[in-house]
Formats: structure tokens, C-alpha cells, sequence
């Protein structure tokens, strides 16, 4: 009972008895010690969500870093909505944050910030741009979404909640093709991106 198998300090008697696995210096790969847990009022060394703690996916701008969304048909929509949490790095002016394209040049879905910091959205041949400017300070975060309706032929852009801009598409957007099918997160964004959404309704 005495003994400390993972060196953090804690006994194992310590840690069985507050359900903590003595081999493991962090039991619920939270990122803080067990130590700390068991030493801390109203922490938990075996629940990773106590404390909570906030995190989003990190990326660094570079072209080959991005998240890649399951290659599974349901992605593939005719109506749709998505939508994320941004908050860019300093200086960071453009990038994309979620889209999808059948082959090249046949846009399923596009949301994004050109280089220009303005919001983007696409859906199919459609582009929308807002006249919003995404701050770019390392700090602010801000909401966007994109919606499509195939029944009205409607492609919709908001920020923060509130529409931006909205148009009448001529075309509906490809949702098959030769491939290859591109399905990505982030790519080429120095950003934080939370909260990604893909819904099957406008």
C-alpha cells in the first residue's frame, strides 16, 4: 500500500481507494496528475471532464493540416447546413473550415474566410461572400454557417447568427462525381475550430 508504481507521488493504497489506477500517473489522461486531482477540492483523478476544460481543434495553417471527415454517403447532401466556431491566429486572414467536393471543381458544400477576412459560403457553382470581416486578433471567436435548400434553390450565409447574404442558386450542388471525394476540416487555416456542425436540413 505503500508503494508509488507510476511515481506521482501518491501512494497505491491512496489511489485505489479514491478509484485511481496506481500504474497510471494521470488515470483519465485529462493532462493533470493524479496528484493534482486527489489534492485539489472538487477534482477527480478518474473523469477526465473534472475539471472541465475547453479545447478545440489546433491547427497551424500549413496545407497538410487538416481533419479529415469519414468517407461515409451521409455526407453527401442535397439540403444542408453547417456551421463552426473560428477563431483565427493573429494575422491570419483566410482559410477554409469545412467542405466537401464530389470531383474538382464541383463544390458539395464550402464555408470558409477569404484572404480578405471576409466570410465565405458555396454550394455548388454559387459563392457568397459577406460584407463581415472575421477579426483576425488570436481572441475573438466567431460563428459561421452555411444553408442550402433544394426546394427553394436557396443558398444562405450568416455570421454570428444573423444572415449576411443570400442568393438563388440556377443549379443544384454535385453531390457525387469521378472523385476523388474531398471531405476536410481546416485545411490551410491558422485557426481554432469548435463546435463543427453538418446538418441534413437547411
Amino acid at each position: 500500500g505503500a508503494e508509488d508504481y507510476d511515481a506521482d507521488g501518491v501512494q497505491n493504497l491512496d489511489e485505489q481507494t479514491a478509484g485511481a489506477d496506481p500504474r497510471l500517473p494521470d488515470t483519465d489522461d485529462d493532462g493533470l496528475s493524479d496528484a493534482v486531482e486527489l489534492s485539489t477540492p472538487g477534482y477527480n483523478p478518474t473523469n477526465a471532464l473534472i475539471p472541465l476544460r475547453w479545447r478545440a481543434l489546433s491547427l497551424d495553417g500549413d496545407t497538410n493540416a487538416y481533419a479529415v471527415m469519414p468517407r461515409a454517403s451521409r455526407f453527401a447532401l442535397e439540403n444542408w447546413t453547417i456551421e463552426a466556431w473560428i477563431r483565427p491566429a493573429a494575422g491570419t486572414a483566410s482559410g477554409r473550415v469545412i467542405y466537401r467536393q464530389a470531383q474538382p471543381n464541383a463544390t458539395n458544400y464550402f464555408l470558409g474566410v477569404d484572404a480578405t477576412g471576409h466570410p465565405v459560403g458555396q454550394g455548388g457553382i454559387v459563392t457568397l461572400t459577406a460584407t463581415n470581416v472575421v477579426p483576425a486578433d488570436g481572441s475573438t471567436w466567431t460563428h459561421l454557417a452555411a444553408a442550402y435548400s433544394k426546394d427553394t434553390h436557396v443558398l444562405r450565409l450568416y455570421v454570428n447568427g444573423v444572415l449576411a447574404t443570400s442568393t438563388v442558386s440556377a443549379v443544384d450542388p454535385q453531390l457525387n462525381g469521378v472523385g476523388p471525394t474531398i471531405q476536410r476540416i481546416g485545411e490551410g487555416f491558422r485557426c481554432l475550430i469548435d463546435e463543427v456542425h453538418i446538418w441534413e436540413t437547411s
